[in-house]
């Protein structure tokens, strides 16, 4: 039975994301720092370029500017657990709260729970170990190349701008022109590129290619690493070939669903793929996945940036420079809106806005079971007394299904001829309107 359940919830969270709610969960949209311990939603940031988040779902977020990276903790509280705000190199063996960073960029945890981040600045990737120290895995004081087979202590490196473990435990990292690993033995390879800047033909081998690489994520089905080009996202085969996944070589502004390979792009940065093998990805100031049928689907945004608040359906919301997306095990999924100084999330939470209400202040709307599995559903409605609740039910799309009339904080048959899926429930209370989310399965 619970794996039935945990099943089901990580296929609804991976579905209908128009039906989902998108909120705030870090920033307050104006430029600026917190003191380490504010909560997230009340701290200021001042240039998120990333977001991370580890099995136990403590969030990490990055700041290039003012060379920071927090912990956002499942309370809600931002702690800085890295960099003291300044520019700068700090030694191995600094803790890691009172060393200064350059220009740190992505975090990747492995799987001891080490926190791992690209620092640009320094020609370097380094983690935090188990004392709260920093060290260095690769990378030395200068910049350049001097060839594989080295020891990840003794080889140089260009510009590393993203990184990311695979199932094995092998780091991948983005340096300059190339793609490369860190192997179980710590041992760096090269897997594409040839540290020529420029577009590698397809299905032309990795290692021989031209490369315009970007940020990297790694599909843990197939262990395959894909990595972003400018205007498409591209994958290295299990046999060493380049191959485009989304997009083609002209750079625009995807439609609303369109074939994976007629997508158009314009600057992929940090992407995610989930346990499924779905890609999301942010372009043109959209959140888009890749589906498992080939097509590409809009999840939020148009092709203008902006911002119309939160707590609204996902499908509804106007994003601003999405430069990272990020997914979660449970299926959630989190924006680092750059130029909006905000890490937002679609899916953390199902409750929509509610115009507010003088006489109704604190009305709230449950839904027990959620998801039903059955018939029946248990619908609850905070301050107020039983009273009749004119009661409306949409569909993914918000086409209206049924509405009827009933006493409140009773329990209702769900309407026949349902079908399995995710639905908002809507309750008019006197002058109040509320709104929750109801899945039936």
């Amino acid at each position: 039975m619970r794996s039935l359940i945990f099943s089901i919830l990580f296929l609804l969270s991976a579905l209908a994301a128009q039906s989902q709610v998108i909120t705030t969960i870090a920033g307050t949209g104006v430029r600026g720092e917190s003191a380490s311990g504010t909560p997230a939603t009340a701290a200021m940031l001042y240039e998120p370029v990333s977001v991370t988040v580890d099995k136990n779902s403590n969030i990490y977020v990055v700041e290039q500017v003012p060379n920071l990276i927090h912990k956002i903790d499942t309370n809600g509280i931002m702690t800085t657990i890295a960099g003291t705000g300044i520019f700068g190199y700090s030694v191995d063996g600094t803790p890691a709260t009172d060393c200064t960073l350059a220009s740190p960029l992505q975090v990747a945890i492995d799987k001891h729970g080490r926190i791992f981040f690209a620092e640009l600045g320094s020609y370097s990737i380094r983690y935090i170990d188990d004392s709260g120290l920093l060290q260095t895995i690769v990378g030395q004081a200068d910049t350049g190349f001097n060839g594989d087979g080295l020891a990840a202590s003794l080889t140089k490196v260009r510009w590393i701008t993203s990184l990311c473990f695979d199932t094995l435990g092998q780091l991948y990292f983005h340096d300059n022109n190339r793609i490369r690993l860190i192997d179980t033995i710590g041992i760096v390879h090269t897997v594409a590129g040839n540290g020529v800047s420029g577009f590698g033909l397809e299905s032309q081998m990795a290692t021989s290619s031209k490369l315009l690489a970007g940020p990297l994520a790694v599909n843990k089905l197939t262990n395959e690493v894909y990595f972003s080009e400018v205007s498409r996202i591209r994958k290295i085969t299990s046999s060493g070939l380049l191959q485009t996944v989304i997009g083609d070589t002209v750079n625009g502004c995807n439609e609303t669903y369109m074939p994976a390979l007629n997508a158009k792009l314009d600057h992929v940065f940090y992407f995610t793929i989930d346990d499924t093998g779905q890609v999301y990805f942010g372009s043109n100031n959209k959140v888009c996945e890749l589906k498992s049928d080939g097509n590409v689907r809009v999840l939020a945004g148009i092709c203008s940036a902006g911002y119309n608040g939160d707590h609204i359906l996902a499908s509804t919301a106007l994003i601003a420079d999405p430069f990272c997306v990020t997914v979660d095990y449970k299926g959630v999924i989190f924006v680092v809106e750059r130029v909006a100084y905000r890490v937002r999330c679609i899916g953390c939470s199902n409750q929509l806005s509610v115009p507010p209400s003088e006489k109704l202040p604190r009305a709230i709307m449950n839904v027990f079971p959620n998801p039903s599995y059955g018939s029946d559903i248990n619908i609850s409605i905070q301050g107020i007394e039983d009273e009749n609740v004119q009661y409306k039910l949409y569909d993914a799309q918000l086409r209206s299904i049924v509405e009827w009339s009933s006493e409140s904080n009773k329990t209702l048959r769900i309407p026949p001829l349902l079908h399995d899926g995710v639905y908002m429930l809507e309750a008019h209370v006197k002058e109040s309107t509320l709104r929750t989310r109801l899945i039936v399965n």
